[in-house]
């Protein structure tokens, strides 16, 4: 904010209107004994901007002069290239009070036109504390900076409070949005070199060096490949190998399974073939006892005498007969044993 003009009336040692011009001006001293008026000139400025000053107290009654009916400040101010001007005035009652404040901002053109205009003494001060960024209290303590509040700023104020002030003052939010961009920035700078760092700490001091290893390494695997891939041949045949053995001793144990089948059913057979050996046995043992016993009558026979003396021919016929029906009945037997052989 700076001050273009001021035209004070009424304000306690100012009783005639008094404009003072601060256009074209970078420095201004206000300088004159004391009563002259020169904290006036800062609180009339002070009133017109938030309608109270640093005074305490009753502070309307104490800003206007005794002998004065009313009370008139007329600030001119340019912010961000706009010039505005805000009027306020007290007067006094019949009774010797004085009544409402009255209060109204006004927007100018260059043509002196009014662009923007706010009458009401509330909006009046909430559009001032906008345009300038201050409330009256940080504006009396950082612009005018009355006796003894200069020291509550530095010394008195919690840090929390002074900071608020001083960022009121000085548009520190712009600052601290660089200096977050600045520490994003440098974060990024940061990760860019612990990443540059980690791929320059990756490649090898030697590359020719470090490429005849690789060389070497892929040959190796290459090798390693090869050997592999023969392993895995021969681990293929061994399992199809396995396979037809495992298939093998599958057949050789139904076979076995048949055959012990087979040898359960001899064994069942022979079981019931046994007595018929037996009996077999037994007619060859007979048979040949028979045989032998026909042997030794035939040798007796031809060992007979011929003459009258022994047996007749009729006993011997008899004889020879009983023994032809002996060997028949012996031949019947071993055949019977023979078919019973075959049916089982």
């Amino acid at each position: 904010m700076r001050p273009l003009s001021l035209r004070i009336e009424g304000l306690r040692s100012f009783r005639s209107e008094v404009e003072i011009d601060f256009g074209d001006r970078d420095h201004i001293a206000v300088i004159g004994d004391t009563g002259a008026g020169k904290s006036s000139i800062l609180e009339a400025m002070t009133y017109a901007l938030y309608g109270k000053t640093s005074f305490a107290g009753q502070a309307n009654r104490e800003l206007m002069n005794d002998t004065s009916h009313k009370l008139r400040v007329v600030l001119r101010f340019r912010v961000s290239h706009q010039e505005w001007e805000v009027a306020r005035t007290l007067s006094r009652d019949g009774k010797g009070g004085v009544g409402q404040p009255r209060a109204q901002l006004q927007c100018l053109g260059r043509d002196g036109k009014t662009l923007e205009q706010v009458e009401k003494f509330r909006l009046v001060n909430d559009r001032i504390e906008q345009l300038i960024g201050l409330d009256s209290d940080a504006f009396l303590r950082t612009v005018v900076l009355p006796q003894g509040r200069f020291a509550r700023l530095l010394v008195e104020d919690k840090p929390a409070a002074r900071s608020e002030v001083l960022r009121k003052v000085w548009p520190t939010d712009d600052l601290e949005a660089v200096g977050e961009l600045a520490s994003h920035a440098l974060k990024g700078v940061r990760d860019a070199h612990v990443q540059l760092q980690q791929e320059a700490n990756a490649h090898p001091e030697d590359p020719e060096a470090h490429l005849a290893e690789l060389t070497a390494k892929a040959k190796a695997a290459e090798r390693q490949a090869k050997e592999a891939s023969t392993l895995a041949e021969r681990a293929s045949q061994a399992m199809s190998a396995m396979s037809n053995a495992v298939e093998r001793k599958r057949s050789a144990a139904a076979k076995r399974d048949r055959l012990e089948e087979g040898l359960a059913q001899i064994d069942k057979a022979e079981a019931r073939v046994d007595p018929i050996a037996k009996v077999e046995r037994a007619i060859d043992g007979e048979e040949d006892e028979l045989k032998q016993k026909l042997a030794g009558i035939r040798d007796r026979l031809k060992s007979l005498p011929s003459d009258d003396d022994g047996p007749g021919r009729n006993e011997v016929a008899e004889a020879l007969a009983k023994l032809k029906d002996f060997g028949e009945a012996a031949d019947a037997a071993v055949a019977a044993a023979g078919k019973m052989r075959a049916r089982e």
